[in-house]
């Protein structure tokens, strides 16, 4: 019985070889692109699910409303990330970073007085010991608490330690100086391992964040210039809801943001409305509608202004 149902569908086949040439082809690709997209959002749910309490973790974003046009950053101003943890309650843990683009590394050689430089390096951000408790690091040499607490202390990953210094113990390392952008000599105080499981957090090198006054000297106190490099994640305390903590967000922008002198608006143009949002650390949230962190988000670096910030400041 099988055996006749097998010859009469062979040869309906052979019969109408385009038109069963087609079908059969329609149906491999549906099958092959049904796979891949199966594969693609699996993997994609895979990604930072080994934080504590991920539910309570969030990046502050920056949303902006200017000539009827909306604008969206994934950052926020460098005051609003400085002070928001200390003068608003309910984040367990408030962890202002600077992600920095590329940089020219150096180190030094004491045999030719020449340092070994490595240029374009990824990964590169400015923390503190708060990020820490919100991305598990395992620490191999130092502490969050000790290693980032001075001016141009530098913690590594076990690999950037291994490519800068091979054949070095980790032990070892910690008092070894290294070089920034040639001018910026700062002192190795920790290694930490990397993260083996799959995360969008792929830094390499943490720079203790007192170390921004120094790099940074602008913008300390406009609240209304958001810069996507700087970035600000928090952890909300047990019972503090997420539309909660946005209000008292924007109470803080409205409290300390002054219009400055020039801000001229006519009748017909409206001075930008800025509004905070918070994005989950967790892919596959309702309101997560793109990658959190390092891999596509901060290192597109689109630096984009507040509208009243770059319409102003840029003439």
């Amino acid at each position: 019985m099988i055996k006749n149902y097998l010859t009469v569908a062979f040869r309906n086949l052979w019969k109408n070889k385009v038109f069963s040439l087609i079908n059969i082809l329609g149906l491999a690709i549906g099958i092959c692109a049904s796979l891949i997209i199966f594969l693609i959002v699996q993997y994609d749910f895979t990604f930072d699910k080994f934080h504590k309490d991920k539910d309570r973790i969030y990046r502050v974003v920056s949303n902006f409303k200017f000539g009827g046009e909306a604008y969206h950053n994934s950052g926020v101003s460098f005051p609003m990330a400085e002070n928001a943890g200390k003068a608003i309650s309910g984040f367990e843990i408030a962890s202002p970073f600077y992600v920095e683009g590329d940089v020219k590394i150096g180190i030094p050689n004491a045999a030719t007085g020449v340092p070994q430089i490595f240029k374009k390096q990824k990964g590169f951000v400015l923390a503190d010991e708060n990020y820490f408790q919100l991305v598990p690091y395992q620490w191999l040499v130092g502490s969050p608490k000790q290693s980032l607490n001075e001016l141009f202390q530098v913690v590594l990953t076990e690999s950037r330690a291994k490519m800068y210094f091979p054949n070095v113990k980790y032990a070892d390392l910690v008092g070894k100086e290294i070089q920034f952008r040639d001018t910026i000599r700062a002192t190795i105080t920790g290694i930490v391992k990397d993260l083996d499981e799959n995360t969008d957090f792929s830094f390499k090198m943490f720079m203790s964040r007192v170390s921004m006054h120094r790099l940074h000297l602008n913008d300390w106190d406009h609240w209304d210039n958001t810069n996507s490099a700087s970035q600000l994640m928090v952890k909300l305390s047990k019972g503090s809801s997420p539309a909660q903590m946005t209000k008292l967000i924007n109470a803080l922008y409205k409290k300390n943001h002054k219009p400055e002198p020039g801000d001229n608006f006519d009748g017909e143009i409206q001075p930008p409305e800025w509004r905070a949002g918070l994005q989950p650390i967790r892919r596959g949230a309702a309101d997560s509608r793109e990658v959190f962190a390092s891999g596509r988000l901060l290192y597109g670096h689109d630096w984009q202004m507040a509208p009243r910030q770059r319409s102003n400041r840029l003439q």
